[in-house]
Protein backbone atom coordinates (compact mmCIF):
# COMPACT_ATOMS: atom_id res chain seq x y z
CA UNK A 1 0.00 0.00 0.00
CA UNK A 2 2.84 2.48 1.41
CA UNK A 3 4.27 1.95 -2.63
CA UNK A 4 1.39 2.93 -3.97
CA UNK A 5 2.69 7.22 -2.92
CA UNK A 6 6.03 8.73 -3.95
CA UNK A 7 5.82 10.38 -0.56
CA UNK A 8 5.00 9.14 3.39
CA UNK A 9 5.51 11.55 6.22
CA UNK A 10 6.02 10.35 9.26
CA UNK A 11 5.88 12.39 12.53
CA UNK A 12 9.32 11.40 13.45
CA UNK A 13 12.72 9.88 11.65
CA UNK A 14 11.99 6.28 13.73
CA UNK A 15 9.01 6.57 12.33
CA UNK A 16 9.75 7.49 8.61
CA UNK A 17 12.45 5.18 8.36
CA UNK A 18 9.75 2.44 9.38
CA UNK A 19 8.00 3.91 6.20
CA UNK A 20 10.84 2.99 4.36
CA UNK A 21 11.26 -0.32 5.33
CA UNK A 22 7.78 -1.16 4.57
CA UNK A 23 8.58 -0.17 0.98
CA UNK A 24 7.63 4.02 0.59
CA UNK A 25 9.79 5.31 -2.00
CA UNK A 26 10.22 8.61 -0.35
CA UNK A 27 9.40 9.57 3.50
CA UNK A 28 10.11 12.75 5.06
CA UNK A 29 9.20 14.06 8.96
CA UNK A 30 6.37 16.36 10.24
CA UNK A 31 6.55 16.71 13.95
CA UNK A 32 3.80 16.60 16.17
CA UNK A 33 2.19 20.46 16.59
CA UNK A 34 2.16 20.46 20.79
CA UNK A 35 0.34 23.84 21.42
CA UNK A 36 0.76 24.73 25.08
CA UNK A 37 -2.87 26.73 24.78
CA UNK A 38 -4.93 23.74 25.82
CA UNK A 39 -3.43 23.76 29.66
CA UNK A 40 -5.15 26.96 29.63
CA UNK A 41 -8.27 25.22 30.97
CA UNK A 42 -8.24 25.23 34.78
CA UNK A 43 -6.20 21.89 36.95
CA UNK A 44 -8.55 19.94 38.30
CA UNK A 45 -8.53 20.88 42.27
CA UNK A 46 -9.27 17.53 44.01
CA UNK A 47 -6.21 16.49 42.04
CA UNK A 48 -4.14 19.33 43.28
CA UNK A 49 -4.94 18.82 46.87
CA UNK A 50 -4.07 15.01 46.88
CA UNK A 51 -0.85 15.56 45.50
CA UNK A 52 0.55 18.21 47.41
CA UNK A 53 0.67 16.60 50.14
CA UNK A 54 4.68 17.51 50.37
CA UNK A 55 5.35 13.80 48.62
CA UNK A 56 7.80 13.88 45.40
CA UNK A 57 5.74 12.75 42.79
CA UNK A 58 7.35 10.66 39.85
CA UNK A 59 4.59 10.77 36.25
CA UNK A 60 4.61 8.33 33.97
CA UNK A 61 1.60 9.25 30.86
CA UNK A 62 0.78 6.29 29.10
CA UNK A 63 -2.07 4.05 28.20
CA UNK A 64 -0.93 0.44 30.37
CA UNK A 65 0.41 -1.69 28.08
CA UNK A 66 3.43 -4.24 28.00
CA UNK A 67 5.56 -1.87 25.45
CA UNK A 68 5.29 1.12 27.92
CA UNK A 69 7.02 -1.58 30.14
CA UNK A 70 4.90 0.17 33.89
CA UNK A 71 5.71 -2.69 35.91
CA UNK A 72 9.37 -2.06 35.66
CA UNK A 73 9.04 1.57 36.36
CA UNK A 74 7.17 0.29 39.10
CA UNK A 75 10.04 -2.38 40.30
CA UNK A 76 12.38 0.67 39.67
CA UNK A 77 10.55 2.92 41.99
CA UNK A 78 10.10 0.39 44.46
CA UNK A 79 14.25 0.66 44.29
CA UNK A 80 14.14 4.25 44.56
CA UNK A 81 11.78 4.77 47.30
CA UNK A 82 14.11 3.45 49.87
CA UNK A 83 16.68 6.25 49.39
CA UNK A 84 13.33 8.43 49.25
CA UNK A 85 10.95 6.89 51.11
CA UNK A 86 8.60 9.97 51.10
CA UNK A 87 7.91 9.62 47.30
CA UNK A 88 4.81 8.93 45.32
CA UNK A 89 4.56 7.03 41.63
CA UNK A 90 1.63 8.20 39.39
CA UNK A 91 0.74 6.23 36.26
CA UNK A 92 -1.97 8.40 33.96
CA UNK A 93 -2.83 6.29 31.40
CA UNK A 94 -6.31 4.23 30.26
CA UNK A 95 -6.41 0.46 30.80
CA UNK A 96 -8.42 -2.48 30.71
CA UNK A 97 -9.51 -3.89 33.92
CA UNK A 98 -9.80 -7.42 32.06
CA UNK A 99 -6.42 -7.40 30.61
CA UNK A 100 -3.79 -9.65 31.57
CA UNK A 101 -1.15 -6.46 31.67
CA UNK A 102 -2.99 -4.73 33.55
CA UNK A 103 -3.29 -7.27 36.27
CA UNK A 104 -0.24 -8.68 36.65
CA UNK A 105 0.66 -4.51 37.07
CA UNK A 106 -1.61 -4.34 39.62
CA UNK A 107 -0.60 -7.42 41.29
CA UNK A 108 3.28 -6.70 41.08
CA UNK A 109 2.17 -3.08 42.98
CA UNK A 110 0.59 -5.33 45.71
CA UNK A 111 2.88 -8.19 46.21
CA UNK A 112 5.64 -5.22 47.07
CA UNK A 113 3.69 -3.37 49.39
CA UNK A 114 3.21 -0.31 47.15
CA UNK A 115 -0.67 0.52 47.33
CA UNK A 116 -0.26 3.63 49.11
CA UNK A 117 2.35 4.48 47.45
CA UNK A 118 1.64 3.48 43.68
CA UNK A 119 -1.19 5.66 42.05
CA UNK A 120 -2.96 4.32 38.56
CA UNK A 121 -5.22 6.61 37.44
CA UNK A 122 -6.50 4.81 34.39
CA UNK A 123 -7.87 7.70 31.85
CA UNK A 124 -8.45 11.11 33.05
CA UNK A 125 -9.50 14.37 31.67
CA UNK A 126 -8.05 17.56 30.24
CA UNK A 127 -8.23 19.59 33.65
CA UNK A 128 -6.97 16.25 35.39
CA UNK A 129 -3.98 15.64 33.55
CA UNK A 130 -3.65 19.51 33.61
CA UNK A 131 -2.99 18.97 37.51
CA UNK A 132 -1.18 15.95 37.20
CA UNK A 133 1.71 17.57 35.68
CA UNK A 134 1.58 20.94 37.50
CA UNK A 135 1.95 18.92 40.62
CA UNK A 136 4.95 15.97 39.77
CA UNK A 137 8.46 16.59 40.10
CA UNK A 138 9.98 14.59 37.78
CA UNK A 139 8.84 12.34 34.33
CA UNK A 140 10.15 8.90 34.55
CA UNK A 141 9.19 6.78 31.24
CA UNK A 142 10.99 3.05 30.75
CA UNK A 143 8.56 2.65 27.59
CA UNK A 144 10.54 0.81 24.99
CA UNK A 145 7.83 2.10 21.51
CA UNK A 146 7.31 5.57 21.50
CA UNK A 147 6.78 6.48 18.25
CA UNK A 148 7.02 10.34 19.20
CA UNK A 149 6.62 10.67 23.02
CA UNK A 150 3.73 13.85 23.19
CA UNK A 151 3.99 13.60 27.34
CA UNK A 152 7.55 14.10 26.80
CA UNK A 153 7.38 17.43 25.28
CA UNK A 154 3.91 18.20 27.51
CA UNK A 155 6.55 17.39 30.60
CA UNK A 156 8.89 20.30 28.77
CA UNK A 157 5.72 23.36 29.18
CA UNK A 158 5.72 22.07 32.86
CA UNK A 159 9.06 22.69 33.53
CA UNK A 160 9.04 18.59 34.70
CA UNK A 161 12.56 16.80 34.42
CA UNK A 162 12.41 14.11 32.03
CA UNK A 163 14.17 10.88 32.36
CA UNK A 164 13.41 7.99 29.85
CA UNK A 165 14.68 5.12 28.17
CA UNK A 166 17.11 5.35 25.01
CA UNK A 167 14.48 3.72 22.70
CA UNK A 168 12.51 4.39 19.36
CA UNK A 169 11.98 7.82 18.92
CA UNK A 170 12.84 9.42 22.17
CA UNK A 171 15.96 10.87 21.37
CA UNK A 172 14.78 12.76 18.98
CA UNK A 173 11.83 13.95 20.63
CA UNK A 174 13.80 14.84 23.72
CA UNK A 175 16.79 16.10 22.02
CA UNK A 176 18.88 18.61 24.67
CA UNK A 177 15.71 18.24 26.72
CA UNK A 178 16.16 15.42 28.91
CA UNK A 179 18.08 12.57 30.34
CA UNK A 180 18.40 9.13 28.73
CA UNK A 181 19.59 5.74 29.77
CA UNK A 182 20.02 2.57 27.85
CA UNK A 183 20.42 0.45 30.95
CA UNK A 184 17.30 -0.40 32.65
CA UNK A 185 18.73 -3.03 35.07
CA UNK A 186 20.83 -1.37 37.12
CA UNK A 187 18.38 -0.28 39.26
CA UNK A 188 20.86 1.43 41.94
CA UNK A 189 22.33 3.62 38.98
CA UNK A 190 18.71 4.71 38.07
CA UNK A 191 17.57 5.72 41.40
CA UNK A 192 20.76 7.71 41.69
CA UNK A 193 20.06 9.72 38.44
CA UNK A 194 16.20 10.07 39.38
CA UNK A 195 17.36 11.19 42.71
CA UNK A 196 19.77 13.74 41.63
CA UNK A 197 16.80 14.98 38.67
CA UNK A 198 14.67 15.63 42.08
CA UNK A 199 17.14 17.29 44.27
CA UNK A 200 19.99 18.75 42.65
CA UNK A 201 19.33 21.98 42.27
CA UNK A 202 21.40 23.21 39.64
CA UNK A 203 21.07 20.18 37.44
CA UNK A 204 17.29 21.02 37.40
CA UNK A 205 18.03 24.07 36.42
CA UNK A 206 20.16 23.04 33.58
CA UNK A 207 17.94 20.72 32.32
CA UNK A 208 14.81 23.11 32.31
CA UNK A 209 16.85 25.52 30.37
CA UNK A 210 17.36 22.92 27.58
CA UNK A 211 13.68 21.79 27.99
CA UNK A 212 12.51 25.33 27.75
CA UNK A 213 14.51 25.40 23.90
CA UNK A 214 13.67 21.58 22.81
CA UNK A 215 9.55 22.54 23.69
CA UNK A 216 9.33 25.40 21.04
CA UNK A 217 10.49 23.01 18.09
CA UNK A 218 7.16 21.17 18.25
CA UNK A 219 5.30 24.68 18.98
CA UNK A 220 2.20 25.04 16.01
CA UNK A 221 4.13 28.09 14.97
CA UNK A 222 7.26 26.19 14.56
CA UNK A 223 5.64 23.04 12.74
CA UNK A 224 3.67 25.29 10.39
CA UNK A 225 7.28 26.69 9.16
CA UNK A 226 7.82 22.73 8.43
CA UNK A 227 4.33 22.49 6.80
CA UNK A 228 5.26 25.44 4.01
CA UNK A 229 8.95 23.96 3.66
CA UNK A 230 7.18 20.44 2.77
CA UNK A 231 4.51 21.95 0.39
CA UNK A 232 7.22 23.89 -1.49
CA UNK A 233 9.42 21.11 -1.96
CA UNK A 234 6.74 19.34 -2.93
CA UNK A 235 5.30 21.66 -5.50
CA UNK A 236 8.51 22.41 -6.96
CA UNK A 237 9.11 18.47 -7.44
CA UNK A 238 5.20 17.88 -8.62
CA UNK A 239 4.48 15.09 -6.05
CA UNK A 240 1.86 14.25 -3.63
CA UNK A 241 3.18 13.87 -0.26
CA UNK A 242 0.38 12.48 2.47
CA UNK A 243 0.70 11.35 6.29
CA UNK A 244 0.79 7.75 7.02
CA UNK A 245 -2.62 9.02 8.69
CA UNK A 246 -4.01 9.31 5.30
CA UNK A 247 -3.61 5.87 3.89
Amino acid sequence: MVGAYSCLLGDSDYNANELLDAGAAKAGVLPIAVNPDIWQVAPCQSVLERLRDGRRNILFVGRISPNKYQEELVYAFNHYRVLDPNSRLVLVGAYDPRDKYYQQLTHSIEALGLVDDVYVCGKVSQQELHAFYRSSHLFWSMSEHEGFGVPLVESMWFDLPVMAYKSSAVPETLGEGGILFDDKSNLTELTFLASRLLYDKELRRNLIAGQRSRRLDFHPQRVQQVVYRLAAELEQQGEECVSPNAV
